[in-house]
């Protein structure tokens, strides 16, 4: 049986916040209820520190401060692209403009795979290494002797 962290120090380990590592679990990204995550005996969430070795974070970053990526401006120019050809009639003007955006194609796509590979060369291999929390041994602790039987 595998070992399961809190998400706390999932988090940590991740070097990302609590409620981001809780939207990985519902995007699945740890894998299914009971083998890459679990609950508790009280309802907390953990996390399988194999899931955790097997997870790379995507890369971080404010896209608005980042600007706008090329494979955002590629995006726009194929849904221009598909909007000429389906609504603007055969003329030079359509001929050009479907010339001009070939050519922005082309030079977005090369763009956009540079930028994919450089943001993959960004991204952490291993997680930082976080010390053991040791509130999860004390959660996990017997509170059937502190029942009380009225």
């Amino acid at each position: 049986m595998s070992e399961f962290v809190v998400l706390k120090v999932a988090a940590a380990q991740l070097n990302r916040s609590t409620a981001r590592t809780r939207q990985y679990i519902t995007n699945g990204s740890f894998g299914d209820e009971g083998v890459g995550w679990r609950r508790n005996k009280m309802g907390n969430l953990e996390i399988s520190v194999d899931a955790l070795a097997a997870f790379t974070p995507p890369t971080r970053g404010d896209a608005r401060a980042g600007g706008i990526q090329s494979a955002t401006t590629l995006r726009h120019f194929r849904g221009s692209k598909t909007w000429v050809l389906k609504h603007v009639q055969e003329s030079d003007v359509r001929r050009g403009w479907l010339e001009l955006t070939d050519k922005a194609i082309a030079v977005l796509t090369t763009k956009a795979t540079a930028e994919k590979a450089a943001a993959k060369d960004l991204s952490p291999a291993t997680p930082p290494e976080v010390e053991e929390d040791t509130r999860v041994a004390e959660a996990e602790e017997d509170f059937s002797d502190m029942v009380l039987d009225l």
